[in-house]
């Protein structure tokens, strides 16, 4: 149960948000303030920001989740993550800041007009607000237990519509610098809570971090839990090596490039250079976070093989017991602080992205529009993403299943496409404004048909190679205009 002091570091917590929000305003008088920082943002900030945004709140709740049931196979798709942040530093981040870009469609539209422009942004919108709706209502879920109790649907309600206001507030005053800045001290919050969890299971287990390795190996003779790479050929299986390579790479590059919710925050850096330490910084940054969940499962499957028994079935409350149930009072609310600032996080980035490119990219506003329309925009899109939230709440009744799936990996149906028309307009310099339609409706229709029709289902790394491959081919029918 939670007690007064739970709730007086949470409630200090939120509002050391409300004030970052407050004075990154001050000085945001334009849209292109609010959605660039004036491209002053230190590289430092930017790659935590990207870091916080990429451990949601289904990271949160889902890395403990993954080591404790199976293995560390998830740890793997961080080669993919650095790869993919290696190509778009390398390729694509220079030519954004050579076009000076507000948002990444923008390069495009100056070449193939504002016909092309406007799809590229239609797919990530859709996409965007499917994906972030989806974590709005997961981060709703433990919220939910945590204040009520239950999952009874007014109270998944409540939930999400708090925490997407609480976002769309902060966000709307001081646009992207409140995004990054109120993500460096969520990503601190979620760093220090997830060490925290470590130091009360390895009190609890009693072993010294030495015998840690051998405590896990007794916990699971089969060696299993320990496994970091998966060299099968399996197609089903997420998280092989050849699906890291080959399509998850895919995955990431389309993640920090062509998505205007990360690459956004490239964009407020003074230069291509420090943007793309930024970029590849938040990878390998990431890729110990990530590290840290996973170990937070492990201690957990220690913990309860030796004790109590291991939970059998649904694993997805593991640490959430262990946060309500375990932890000390005051250091409970600090880690419900770190829930709900990875929720935060990919929620805040979620609404300026999308209300950057309602403005800029599809045509209603330009740069120099006063703040006041952008921030009015803004509420727009937060309004349609709590909606969203609403719809999956409603759909799933707390189950977390059927559409949640599905939502979670949506985004790739944008990728593929985007990634292909990326590649075959700014680097291959083919395509046309008809083909980059194409490539988009039939990028997702192939990700579509690999999911839907084809039995078994290769996993979402495969897919995303099946979608990209047959979106470049389609883009690249036709030499693009000339320069």
């Amino acid at each position: 149960m939670l007690t007064p002091l739970d709730g007086v570091v949470f409630a200090t917590y939120a509002l050391a948000v409300l004030a970052i929000g407050w004075f990154a305003a001050r000085r945001v008088r334009s849209a292109e303030a609010l959605y660039t920082g004036d491209r002053r943002v230190p590289a430092w900030a930017i790659a935590i920001s990207v870091v916080a945004t990429s451990v949601s709140g289904a990271t949160f709740i889902g890395g403990p989740q993954q080591s404790y049931a199976s293995d560390l196979t998830y740890l793997s798709a961080s080669i993919a993550s650095v790869l993919g942040a290696v190509l778009v530093a390398w390729l694509l981040l220079p030519k954004f800041y050579a076009a000076a870009a507000t948002t990444v469609y923008e390069p495009i539209g100056a070449r193939y007009g504002a016909f092309a422009q406007k799809c590229c942004a239609v797919a990530f919108l859709l996409g965007r607000l499917l994906a972030s709706g989806s974590r709005l209502y997961i981060a709703a879920v433990p919220c939910s237990l945590i204040v009520f109790g239950d999952l009874e649907i007014l109270h998944l309600l409540l939930c999400v519509a708090a925490l997407g206001t609480l976002a769309l507030i902060y966000t709307s005053w001081g646009g992207i610098k409140a995004v990054i800045w109120t993500d460096a001290l969520q990503a601190l919050v979620m760093v220090v809570a997830v060490f925290a969890s470590i130091w009360v299971l390895v009190g609890q287990i009693g072993v010294i971090p030495s015998d840690l390795p051998s405590a896990i190996a007794n916990a699971d003779p089969t060696g299993e839990k320990l496994v970091l790479i998966d060299l099968s050929w399996d197609l089903g299986s997420p998280f092989t090596l050849w699906a890291v390579l080959l399509g998850l790479t895919l995955f990431n590059a389309a993640a920090f490039g062509t998505d205007q919710d990360i690459a956004q925050r490239l964009l407020t850096s003074r230069s291509a250079p420090r943007a793309a330490w930024s970029l590849v910084g938040a990878s390998l940054l990431g890729t110990l976070v990530v590290g840290l969940f996973l170990c937070v499962g492990l201690l957990l499957f220690v913990r309860d093989a030796s004790g109590a028994g291991v939970v059998e079935g649904d694993t997805r409350g593991v640490y959430l017991a262990f946060i309500l149930d375990d932890l000390p009072t005051g250091l409970r609310g600090l880690l419900i602080a770190g829930l709900f600032a990875a929720a935060m996080s990919s929620t805040d980035s979620a609404l300026n992205a999308m209300s950057s490119s309602v403005v800029i990219d599809l045509g209603l506003g330009k740069k120099d529009t006063g703040a006041r329309t952008a921030r009015i925009v803004n509420a727009l899109c937060g309004f349609a993403l709590i909606t969203m939230a609403c719809v999956f709440v409603l759909a799933e009744g707390g189950k977390s299943e059927g559409l949640i799936p599905f939502a979670l990996g949506v985004m790739i149906y944008a990728y593929a496409g985007l990634l292909g028309v990326f590649v075959s307009t700014l680097l291959l310099g083919r395509g046309s404004a008809l083909t980059i339609l194409c490539a988009l409706v039939l990028g997702a229709g192939t990700v579509a048909v690999l999911q839907f029709v084809v039995d078994p289902a290769p996993s979402l790394g495969w897919r995303m190679l099946g979608g990209f491959l047959v979106s470049l081919a389609i883009c690249s029918i036709v030499k693009g205009p000339g320069r």
